[in-house]
């Protein structure tokens, strides 16, 4: 639409709109060759650049991680002998040095009950066995801070009461990724009968593993170790014994046998 005349103030506000809607390098510099991007243009650039990246590498990341830890289940559940031992050891490897750097992945340890799925000593030493079994039975680790257990359970996923052997123990963190776990009770639970104490025994006889290269036997400590956090995403946590340098694997576990369970409220 053409027009004629003196230019008002309503018409010099029509004609600043476009302007203004204007992406802010064509606002300072409307006379800049549209081959010739603005500074701004250029870190726009440059930041999305950096964003594409570090999300390229986090995929990477990620994609290594649930690689190394589906590898390692599947190494878990092999029956137990020297080979199969040390696909899980490699495995265990492989997850903690590609998560090193994810906070994600060193969680602090929270109570609950944890169900063990493989460790240096059930590694080798049956191979009619997995090594989630110890002495035939399921092993549980409940925690509740300050104090934790140890049960061997010689029952079904729906039993309430069933035999187990039951240690007790003192923990107490020591560092971010550390634990002082001190045995202070240990006992043969059979429904029925009272509790048969063998701390006592235990306390005076060290304990024997043979989990060595080789299959060589060595004693272990008696009752107090300190164990570091190697992995932790919540869901599945690694440890090791500073002293006694036995591996354990962990998974948390939402619905434990009802009297595995009850152990918890105990503590």
């Amino acid at each position: 639409i053409m027009t004629t005349g003196v230019i008002g103030p309503t018409s010099l506000l029509l004609l600043t709109i476009p302007l203004l809607a204007a992406p802010l390098s064509l606002r300072e510099s409307p006379c800049r060759l549209s081959g010739t991007p603005s500074i701004a243009s250029r870190v726009r650039v440059r930041a999305a650049e950096g964003w594409f990246a570090k999300l390229t590498q986090g995929n990477a990341m990620s994609t290594r991680r649930v690689q190394a830890k589906n590898e390692l289940i599947s190494a878990m559940k092999l029956r137990q002998g020297a080979e199969n031992r040390k696909k899980v050891e490699k495995a265990i490897d492989d997850l903690v040095r590609n998560t090193e750097s994810q906070r994600s992945c060193r969680q602090v340890v929270k109570d609950g009950v944890w169900k063990l799925l493989w460790s240096s000593p059930s590694s080798a030493s049956n191979p009619f066995s997995t090594p989630d079994r110890i002495l035939g039975g399921l092993t549980y680790q409940i925690i509740k801070s300050p104090r934790a257990a140890n049960v061997v359970w010689w029952g079904g996923e729906n039993d309430e009461k069933a035999p187990q052997l039951f240690g007790g123990a003192a923990i107490a963190k020591v560092a971010s990724d550390r634990t002082l776990l001190t045995v202070d009770s240990f006992a043969l639970r059979i429904p029925g009968l009272p509790d048969i104490t063998l701390f006592n025994v235990t306390k005076q006889l060290a304990l024997k593993v043979q989990d060595k290269p080789g299959g060589g036997e060595r004693e272990l400590s008696r009752n107090t170790d300190v164990l570091r956090t190697l992995y932790n995403d919540g869901s599945l946590r690694i440890s090791r014994g500073e002293e006694n340098e036995i591996i354990y694997v962990h998974k948390l576990d939402d619905a434990p046998p009802p009297g595995v369970a009850t152990v918890f409220p105990e503590l």
